[in-house]
């Protein structure tokens, strides 16, 4: 199931967002750390085909067209893809395609990269699974990343519950890629971001919780979140602090036959 660490597609339907300000979002959510792409695509040439599947609102796709790959990058959901599209409007290496990881419209062995940048738990497998092997070359490969608070950090433990956001462990679980694969390399990133209070509260509003609550628990959570912002850690509305993070990158290698 997927945890409320990760983003707006949230809900009955995974990538319904009717309720959520997607340009919020993608204001909120940093961007991957150049560490984590420089493992994901070490040894893969200018022009390599890169299908990102899950691009929500741009993140990691402009990420990936800057290192020179060709990205078809796949959203199903209506609100993002408009902001996806309006994002990445510039960049002519970015195909945005509405379509979901269950059911890719894209040719067989088609890809030298397929994609996941916190987008792999939104898939339901195996169907996930088998469009990922279906379309990648062989010896090809599948990268699945995810940013996280770190929470080894007790403050942003504390931090992360009043969120409710899921960050409460220390570690992510390998992804399951099947036998088309190879057994996934583990690389973690360790990093920061400098945020305001006012960033926080912004990240906050991006989280499940916050999408699926009603009025009454966003108003108890925005409280709680200003008691410990304000009161507990004496941070100021211009204050600035170092929000660390784990980057958790898992990259495995498709078999010659699939």
């Amino acid at each position: 199931m997927p945890n409320d660490h990760h983003d707006i597609r949230a809900g009955g339907n995974p990538y319904a967002s009717e309720r959520a300000d997607v340009a919020a979002y993608a204001a909120a959510r940093p961007q991957f750390p150049q560490q984590a792409i420089d493992f994901a695509l070490d040894g893969l040439a200018p022009g390599a085909v890169a299908v990102e599947v899950g691009a929500g609102t741009g993140i990691a796709t402009r990420q990936l067209a800057e290192r020179g790959l060709t990205v078809y990058a796949l959203e199903p959901s209506a609100q993002m893809v408009r902001v996806l599209r309006q994002n990445l409007r510039s960049q002519a290496r970015v195909t945005v395609l509405d379509q979901p990881g269950e059911h890719i419209l894209l040719p067989e062995s088609c890809a030298d990269v397929v994609i996941y940048a916190d987008s792999w738990h939104w898939i339901r497998q195996p169907e996930g699974r088998n469009q990922a092997q279906r379309i990648v070359k062989p010896h090809g490969r599948a990268v699945v990343l995810s940013n996280q608070l770190d929470v080894r950090q007790p403050w942003v433990h504390r931090l992360s519950r009043i969120m409710r956001s899921g960050d409460v462990v220390a570690t992510q679980p390998q992804p399951d890629l099947g036998t088309a694969f190879t057994s996934p390399e583990r690389h973690v990133v360790e990093w920061s971001d400098a945020v305001a209070p006012s960033d926080i509260f912004a990240l906050a509003r991006t989280r499940a919780s916050w999408i699926r609550a009603d009025d009454a628990y966003r108003e108890r959570m925005q409280q709680n979140l200003a008691w410990y912002l304000y009161e507990h850690l004496g941070l100021t509305d211009h204050s600035t602090v170092r929000m660390p993070y784990c980057t958790f990158v898992w990259k495995a290698t498709a078999r010659s036959t699939h």
